[in-house]
């Protein structure tokens, strides 16, 4: 449902002039995806995928966005990130109606061309047919083949970048498979 559901990342960056590093943001809403659970809570893998538009990723600095996209995701070249979830871990099941739940969600991120594990953790609420949940994990940009941000006396950015993932999702039944 892209009315809700969104990525982020956060980074500390350190600007010209203050002297002291400042957290950037940055966000989209251009998120779609499926994630497919079997009936014993197993991801069915070659069904699952979110993927996120690169290109639409905004923050307070267009300056910064236009440097980041060109310079350092070349979304010119690799316009989306993909992760293909593998396990849900922590969750019950069945999941508790109105209730929220912790969970762990590990599969494999793919940006700028590379393919890295990561898990990332948070909660999810199932309402009805209506899953929302949010996770986090931490990356490093230069684990993805891609160079740290560093303008001229203007800009640097740390390595490690927290993701974020907010998601709303209908819940279908699917046949076995």
């Amino acid at each position: 449902m892209p009315s809700f559901s969104k990525a982020d990342y956060r980074a500390r960056e350190q600007l010209r002039g203050i002297n002291f590093p400042t957290e950037a943001v940055g966000s989209t809403r251009d998120v779609t995806g499926t994630i497919v659970v079997d009936e014993r809570g197993a991801v069915r893998t070659t069904d699952s995928l979110i993927t996120v538009d690169l290109r639409t990723l905004r923050s307070d600095e267009p300056i910064r966005d236009n440097y980041i996209q060109e310079n350092t995701l070349e979304t010119a070249q690799f316009e989306t990130a993909e992760f293909q979830p593998k396990e849900i871990r922590s969750v019950p099941s069945p999941i508790p109606i109105g209730k929220d739940v912790n969970l762990e969600l590990s599969g494999d991120l793919t940006v700028h061309g590379t393919t890295r594990p990561v898990t990332w953790q948070g909660s999810a609420r199932l309402d009805a047919d209506t899953l929302t949940g949010s996770v986090w994990t931490r990356v490093n940009i230069t684990d993805f083949g891609m160079p740290l941000p560093r303008a001229f006396r203007l800009l640097t950015l740390e390595d490690t970048l927290t993701l974020e993932m907010y998601i709303q999702a209908k819940s279908e039944l699917l046949p076995p498979g």
